[in-house]
């Protein structure tokens, strides 16, 4: 079995932001171990669907407070949550089909675009409101 990826988690200065990333990176980490464990495929798919519902609830509420703030980088950060959700679906249909190896690439594939997504595309939006609060103060 895998030790666990997540190493130190990403921050980006906003205390919950920063909590659900940690959060979904749990949920990756758990996803690569039962995964790896093998077997019964139902505790993965549990996994998953709660890394599902969870992420569904992250972008949706990031999406909100970015148009709160008519952040101008909207547009593309909802691309990048849309291809995440993608990679998501893609993975289920992999531990659907039983495919081991298969699910446990694309599991590492969208753990490493999630850590690239956060320290950049996050990390762009967090500075946009650092900026912002400090005009308003």
């Amino acid at each position: 079995m895998p030790e666990t990826l997540h190493a130190a988690p990403l921050k980006i200065g906003e205390p919950t932001i920063d909590a659900e990333h940690d959060l979904q990176m749990q949920l990756l980490d758990s996803l690569s171990q039962s995964v790896a464990k093998g077997g019964d495929f139902s505790p993965t798919r549990h996994i998953l669907e709660q890394f599902i519902e969870f992420s569904d609830m992250h972008f949706l509420s990031e999406q909100l407070i970015m148009r709160l703030h008519n952040y101008p980088g909207y547009e593309g950060h909802l691309e990048e949550h849309t291809r995440l959700m993608k990679k998501v679906r893609d993975i289920r249909e992999s531990i659907v089909r039983g495919e081991k190896v298969c699910s446990l690439q694309l599991i590492l594939e969208m753990r490493d675009w999630l850590l690239h997504h956060i320290s950049t595309e996050d990390a762009a939006f967090s500075e946009f409101l650092h900026k912002k609060e400090g005009q308003s103060s």
